[in-house]
């Protein structure tokens, strides 16, 4: 299998870059396979920005068959805050 990498990111989260030149395939041990990385952001108007930029290394060139750069296929966010839980209502 002919494998092509662009996984190189610069990934920011609320505008703050918190990863460089973060080697996607290379941290996760191949191609396929899980990685898990926490941040913590603060979100203050209700919308949370996550930006995943090419860090401008590897091929920009497709071949015909191939796997190809990085792949997000899930992103969990969990609030860190404890909300007021109203304490008068009946389920």
């Amino acid at each position: 299998m002919f494998h092509v990498s662009l996984a190189w990111l610069n990934p920011s989260i609320q505008g703050k870059l918190v990863l460089k030149d973060f080697n996607i395939e290379e941290e996760a041990g191949g191609p396929g396979r899980a990685l898990i990385r926490s941040f913590d952001a603060n979100v203050t108007s209700n919308t949370i920005e996550i930006q995943f930029y090419w860090a401008g290394k590897g091929t920009m060139s497709i071949p015909n068959r191939g796997v190809y750069g990085p792949l997000v296929s899930a992103i969990s966010v969990t609030p860190s805050m404890l909300l007021d839980t109203p304490t008068h209502l009946i389920a």
